[in-house]
């Protein structure tokens, strides 16, 4: 047998208490006289009032006979449900309108897997008449008497160790900010968290550990159930009723503390699950739905403001136009409840003949407000992040890899930061947070100078540069230094080219005489260029000197006979301005 009912079902109801109807409609009508000349009940003689009105408080007082049992201060009116009792309770109006809600409950059990399962169903009535029903199924189990207990112990232990560890980890790097307060917010609330999850894992082992059984209850209500020598003595029915609820209300009891217990527990998980989301914000490559949230969460904050008010406005809306006609519409929960069905696809439409005018404007209101307006606000305000998001990555972040790449150079980094003792990571982060106003590039002088960094010199300092070089690529370096790179590429890509060239290894003896002899070659050719370039310059230089020498020659001699010239003059005229003239035509000549 999978499952086996342990005793019939319960039947219960609480009821309140009638009051007079205090409207004047109702005062009237309850003043109204009977007639003789018309049938029942109009010529009835008027003993009680012909409508009466509901108040909040309880009933305590005998209904056909039976007393209420008290449990968790509310009287409740019960009886084991057979079929024997359905006309009664139809012919003796055992449910009528001062009815406040009926519940039917059940204890279920499953022996192969020793579950006790408690079934309710209960059915409000709401002062309009509307009936409203509920579902309740909840099933207890002593995890310390089955199989999994012990994978269940080890997952919980497992679970503490990586706390602790976890916990260990967040202390070594807040001891680099010599204080609680000065950390980021980041590895406090990691701190808290671990904290809670290692508090709520302990609780959980110390009570699973030395939790009692819920069957044990179960075992004096079959007893009592089964002492019953006259079904028609109502002490012993009663004695039945108040055993079979004292054991509802102690499993009730543990239902409600286990309820608790897996309300923290998720609450637990939730939030571990939003920090992973937060975690993959590490990785450029794996931010993307974190980089996302982050960049529109102002946008979003200030877009759920309006978009809250708008989709409660509508939802009030349609539980007051429509909300006596339609069920799903009777109370504003529900209204706001529907609306968001319908926010994601499920709209209640019926025949055109069941939705008033009303409705069907506030459908089509809803459908473009809400529906086309608003979501598709809300997704350009998404995808216009993720857009900038992408952008960043792409632009800002050029050192990114791919995954699986950075989680190899974690271990390679953790590996060799043991061997060649480098500083660890925090301490790295934060010399470069330190200094992240610094104008220069990061070289060894400043990382072995450093006092938050421990290097021995600066070769120590130079394997870790080295280390991360030959890891993220030429990015990390400035331009003096990526122009240097590439004229060590540049020379690399000419020796292969002569090593397929002339067919000689690329890195081999050959291509080491091969440069040697080229280097000498180069060389000479160089002087001789030199020595030939010095030549033809001095030559331009003693052809110009020779150019000048030629020229003054030239000028000094058209003097001398000019002078000759004017001497034979002034022999022939005795005139003695001759020599002044003379001069003057001298300077003329000189100067052109």
């Amino acid at each position: 047998m999978i499952m086996t009912r342990i005793m019939p079902a319960m039947l219960w109801q609480t009821r309140v208490v009638d009051v007079p109807c205090d409207t004047t409609f109702g005062k009237q009508f309850n003043a109204q006289r009977p007639n003789r000349l018309y049938s029942a009940p109009q010529n009835a003689p008027r003993n009680d009032p012909i409508v009466r009105c509901r108040s909040i408080r309880k009933q305590t007082g005998p209904h056909l006979g039976y007393k209420p049992i008290q449990i968790r201060d509310e009287p409740r009116y019960s009886t084991f449900l057979s079929g024997n009792i359905i006309d009664p309770i139809k012919n003796l109006d055992w449910v009528d309108d001062l009815t406040d809600d009926v519940s039917v409950a059940m204890l279920l059990y499953l022996p192969d897997t020793d579950f006790l399962s408690l079934l309710e169903v209960k059915f409000d009535v709401t002062p309009t008449g509307r009936i409203r029903p509920s579902f309740y199924l909840k099933t207890q189990c002593v995890l310390r008497d089955s199989d999994s207990f012990g994978l269940w112990t080890g997952l919980n232990a497992a679970l503490i160790i990586l706390n602790l560890l976890r916990i260990t980890s967040i202390g070594r790097a807040l001891m680099l900010h010599r204080s609680f307060f000065q950390a980021h917010y980041i590895q406090k609330c990691d701190l808290v968290h671990s904290f809670c999850f290692i508090l709520f894992s302990g609780l959980s082992l110390y009570r699973r550990k030395h939790a009692e059984s819920v069957l044990k209850h179960v075992s004096s209500l079959l007893e009592a159930y089964y002492s019953v020598t006259d079904p028609n003595c109502r002490d012993q029915v009663q004695n039945t009723l108040n055993t079979y609820f004292a054991v509802l209300d102690s499993i009730m009891a543990e239902v409600n503390e286990e309820e608790i217990i897996k309300l923290v527990a998720y609450c637990l998980i939730s939030s571990a699950f939003l920090r992973i989301i937060f975690y993959m914000s590490a990785h450029p490559r794996i931010s993307v739905i974190s980089g996302t949230i982050w960049y529109a969460a102002d946008n979003m904050f200030h877009f759920f403001i309006v978009f809250c008010f708008l989709f409660s406005v509508l939802g009030w809306l349609a539980c007051w136009s429509f909300g006596p006609e339609k069920a799903e519409f009777s109370t504003v929960g529900h209204a706001i409840w529907l609306a968001f069905q319908m926010l994601v696809g499920e709209f209640p439409f019926e025949d055109p003949w069941k939705e008033t005018p009303i409705q069907k404007i506030w459908y089509i209101g809803y459908t473009f407000i809400v529906f086309f307006l608003s979501i598709n606000v809300l997704l350009a305000i998404i995808v216009e992040a993720y857009a900038e998001v992408k952008r960043r990555v792409v632009e800002v972040v050029v050192t990114e890899k791919s995954l699986p790449a950075d989680i190899i150079s974690l271990f390679k980094i953790a590996i060799a930061r043991r061997i060649n003792k480098w500083p660890r990571h925090q301490e790295l982060v934060l010399h470069l947070h330190a200094t992240r106003h610094f104008k220069m590039p990061l070289s060894t002088v400043e990382l072995q100078g450093s006092s938050l960094l421990s290097f021995k010199d600066q070769h120590h300092a130079r394997c870790l540069m080295n280390f991360y070089f030959l890891s993220v690529g030429d990015v990390l370096l400035p331009q003096q230094g990526k122009d240097f790179l590439q004229s060590k590429r540049d020379e690399d890509e000419l020796l292969r080219c002569i090593a397929m060239l002339y067919g000689i290894k690329h890195r081999g003896r050959d291509m080491m005489l091969l440069i040697t002899h080229v280097t000498k070659l180069q060389a000479r050719w160089r002087a001789f260029c030199t020595r030939k370039e010095y030549e033809r310059k001095l030559e331009i230089i003693r052809a110009d000197q020779l150019r000048k020498n030629t020229k003054d020659l030239r000028l000094r001699q058209e003097a001398l006979l000019l002078k000759q010239a004017f001497r034979s003059r002034h022999d022939m005229t005795g005139d003695g301005d001759d020599d002044d003239e003379c001069m003057v035509m001298l300077r003329s000549q000189v100067f052109v």
